[in-house]
């Protein structure tokens, strides 16, 4: 699997990726299309990717390569 900025952020957070769909509460196959941009998540998730990886939404963002303003007129 390709190395992506958000991917990179759980890596490093020295979360695995069985933890990581636990404490989110998605499933394995959301969490892989999130990790390889195939799908955006919700605001909560994003939330608790934060939380989870100990950065900011801003981040989270960034690595996601969601432009937030844009993000949060949509949803």
């Amino acid at each position: 699997m390709k190395l992506t900025p958000i991917r990179l952020k759980r890596i490093n957070s020295g979360i695995d990726f069985e933890n990581a769909i636990e404490i989110l509460g998605i499933s394995k196959s959301m969490l892989y299309k999130i990790e390889t941009e195939k799908r955006s998540p919700s605001k909560d998730i994003i939330f608790k990717m934060s939380k989870l990886y100990k950065c900011s939404t801003d981040e989270i963002f960034k690595a996601l390569k969601i432009n937030e303003k844009v993000y949060k007129e949509d949803n």
